[in-house]
């Protein structure tokens, strides 16, 4: 067993105690000089640090000589080929090897043993057997040491806490104290990690004198402590901002832990006042996520859709009934042709392997001719494994490019990270209550390689709903929540079904291969590499609407240019404007708000995010006041008769484009709505009340006929029976939500003719032309 097993990022939070401060500052100086695809060079100084502690060495400045470094270069090497030490691949030992033989040359040190064309292990086999006997040498506290501090929660996630320096200001004893603590509490918790207490542990180590571990044994000094923490992480904030409300939140849930862990326990002294708390209130619903747009103008950008605080009727019943389901249909676009790419690049990979002619990269005709096929059959034979380094460079020498990592893996289709993000997008239109952190958090697989997450037949269970369709059930957890909500179980469409399979195809290899090197990642669904082919990783959702490259508005990402083409936008600047608005939570909110004004149903929204409750504050975390406000005052059937009314009154223009075969005609319809401005009781709250007892609202009347009401239930039937295989059309979407509406208001009334008028209707019902026109036959 390596002392070393999970997380070596986590060694970056390690104080240098064996390496001098100069010498430690010297060494990462020559590590940040070096070119690198794949792990940081500057790993390489903390994971000397950690063999030189665990070996007794002290390195000063005087030691910097070729000597001494040739002694300390070869003991190292010998100790990470162990395998004893650290727990790696040979590929990624090796590479670890050659990058700390890259920072001696960088400080000018060199000897015989760095200067072999071809690295091999072999010299060091005296020096693994060294560190291997001398392993048992080691003290079982220096090796719990750099063991470290893991924090599992009750859903097998793994946490570090970060004490190493902690551990050098305070001593073993209190750390093991509150480890201990945390760590008992944390296996109940479905919840994440609470971070407070690195603040906590931070304000410790900035001051070990004024704070020394008997703070916590004293009622005064628990309380002073606290006392000071609140003052300095709220110093300078001001108290009405949206980031300093969310801090306040999640300083007074960390307060309610500390009672959990520490006090209530008596691990330490219940403090002579109640430890103090923000209370700060949150923010309304309305008040949250406004900015203002270069015209000047106030909008919410909860949704896709930037929504106004100011707007005329006319432009709130667009925004509400088309606008939104068009940008979401954008996006839907976007996603579902970027995803169908990655598949085929992958199946393109498999079979370009085929034709490979040779498997020797020292060979010069590997590099010749048919060079791609060949690296794709490395990559097919032994993924993730292979000399990437020596790769990229040999071919970015014999092709006269630049970035030959980024260039040879999007060839051979090897998804990265980012080629996961469209199936996260498709996954969350299709089921808007998964949310950022149940995709992070999910876990395909138990520890034992059973699926765990997603129950179908060939997995452990098999369920039937109650209609007796065969039915898969996903379950993960939104950890917001709260322990006794955080949960989720749900029945997978058989369109997401698809995309999860498309993703576990594309991700086996990577699955393989970080189970091979006991990478507890594995288990999880969305794994790839962040770039070229390193060793995968969970894949997390970008930021467009932070990511420095949006800013580059001269050479914008790819991506952009590929949402630009489906906007139709001559200008890359709308294109920009519109993807950062994109983010798993707006996909959540645009997609939930649509079905809550298909269905005008708050429960179905509800569900949808997530929530616990039913009730007005629900609907103002998403909309602004001036669409509640046109919603609430006759429902949302109000809003779908204005736009019937509207386009179709005393018009024969339905008449006569009755098959909808003309689709310029039925967008027509979707532009002639009201032009009056928003009427006075919706721009005054407090008249709304008065305005419905006075019937200041007007009823609507709508005609329809048999045949035209026959092809409006034609349409509706051929997208739900397309829902999934295709892109449908925004208006599609659109006039089928409509006569969902005017079905339901019919077959719930009691007027005998329009009744009879939908019986003889839906007699004439045929989808069959709809569906071949959204499937393209």
């Amino acid at each position: 067993m390596a002392i070393i097993e999970n997380d070596l990022r986590r060694l970056r939070h390690y104080p240098f105690r064996a390496l001098d401060e100069k010498v430690a500052n010297t060494l990462l100086k020559a590590a940040s000089d070096l070119t690198f695809t794949g792990d940081d060079p500057a790993l390489t100084v903390y994971m000397l640090e950690c063999y030189c502690d665990l070996a007794g060495l002290r390195v000063t400045q005087a030691m910097l000589t070729t000597s001494c470094l040739a002694t300390i270069h070869n003991g190292f090497c010998g100790a990470l080929l162990s395998g004893q030490l650290i727990k790696l691949s040979s590929f990624r030992t090796r590479r670890f090897c050659r990058y700390f033989a890259s920072i001696l040359q960088k400080i000018k040190i060199q000897f015989p043993s760095m200067q072999r064309k071809k690295w091999q292990p072999e010299p060091f086999a005296a020096h693994i057997e060294i560190w291997t006997n001398s392993k048992n040498q080691i003290s079982e506290e220096k090796a719990a040491y750099w063991q470290g501090w893991p924090i599992e929660d009750k859903k097998c996630s793994i946490h570090w806490m970060h004490l190493a320096n902690l551990y050098n200001t305070h001593g073993k004893k209190f750390v093991d104290e509150l480890y201990r603590g945390v760590r008992v509490y944390s296996e109940s918790r479905a919840t994440t990690f609470d971070r407070g207490y690195e603040r906590l542990v931070a304000h410790l180590v900035s001051n070990p004198l004024l704070w020394p571990p008997s703070t916590f044994k004293s009622p005064t000094g628990i309380y002073n402590f606290f006392a000071d923490l609140l003052k300095h992480t709220f110093k300078g904030k001001s108290i009405k901002s949206r980031s300093t409300i969310d801090l306040g939140h999640r300083w007074d849930r960390h307060i309610s832990e500390v009672y959990r862990s520490f006090i209530n326990p008596r691990i330490w002294a219940s403090p002579i006042r109640t430890l103090p708390v923000t209370k700060l209130k949150p923010s309304r619903g309305g008040e949250t996520h406004i900015k203002v747009t270069k015209a000047g103008k106030e909008v919410r950008t909860k949704l896709i859709t930037p929504l106004p605080l100011q707007v005329t009727q006319t432009e709130a019943i667009h925004i509400l009934a088309v606008q939104i389901s068009k940008d979401i249909n954008i996006l839907r676009e976007w996603a579902t042709t970027k995803a169908t790419s990655v598949i085929m690049a992958s199946l393109e990979r498999a079979k370009l392997a085929k034709s490979a002619t040779n498997s020797d990269i020292a060979d010069r005709e590997f590099w010749e001719s048919n060079t791609l096929a060949n690296i794709a059959a490395l990559f097919e034979a032994t993924p993730y494994d292979l000399p990437w380094n020596t790769i990229a460079s040999k071919y970015r020498i014999t092709n006269n490019i630049r970035n030959s990592s980024r260039t040879i893996s999007k060839a051979l289709g090897i998804p990265a990270t980012r080629d996961l993000y469209p199936f996260q997008c498709l996954l969350i239109l299709e089921h808007p209550n998964i949310t950022d952190s149940f995709l992070k958090n999910f876990n395909l697989y138990d520890k034992n390689g059973n699926i765990k997450g997603i129950r179908r037949e060939g997995g452990k269970t098999y369920l039937v709903s109650k209609s007796g369709i065969e039915a898969t059930i996903i379950s993960g957890y939104k950890p917001r929540r709260g322990v006794t909500l955080t949960r989720q179980e749900f029945e997978l469409s058989p369109a997401a079904i698809k995309i999860i399979d498309d993703v576990i195809r594309i991700t086996q290899q990577a699955r393989d291969y970080l189970r091979k090197i006991g990478d507890d990642n594995w288990r999880k669904l969305f794994i790839a590499s962040s770039s070229g082919i390193i060793k995968p990783t969970t894949s997390s959702t970008p930021r467009w609407n932070k990511a420095q490259t949006l800013r580059k508005k001269d050479d914008p990402p790819e991506f952009v240019h590929e949402f630009a083409k489906i906007l139709g936008a001559t200008d890359i600047n709308e294109a920009l404007e519109f993807v950062a608005q994109i983010s798993p939570s707006s996909i959540r909110a645009s997609r939930a708000v649509e079905i809550y004004l298909q269905t005008g149903k708050t429960e179905i929204m509800r569900e949808c995010l997530g929530h616990d409750k039913t009730d007005k504050k629900l609907l103002e975390s998403y909309l602004p006041e001036i669409f509640i406000m046109l919603i609430e005052s006759r429902s949302v059937m109000v809003i779908q008769k204005i736009i019937i009314c509207t386009a179709l009154k005393d018009s024969p223009f339905l008449a006569e484009a009755a098959g909808f075969d003309n689709l310029s005609d039925l967008e027509e319809f979707t532009k002639n709505y009201l032009h009056e401005e928003l009427p006075a009781y919706l721009k005054d709250p407090d008249r709304v009340d008065e305005a419905l007892k006075s019937e200041e609202l007007d009823k609507i009347v709508f005609s329809i006929g048999v045949k035209s009401l026959s092809t409006l239930l034609s349409l509706r039937d051929a997208t739900r029976l397309t829902i999934g295989q295709a892109i449908i059309s925004p208006v599609y979407l659109h006039w089928a939500s409509i006569t969902n509406l005017l079905s339901e208001y019919i077959e719930n009334g009691f007027q005998r003719e329009l009744k009879r008028k939908m019986a003889e209707a839906k007699k004439l019902v045929d989808p069959t032309p709809f569906v071949r026109k959204i499937l393209g036959q």
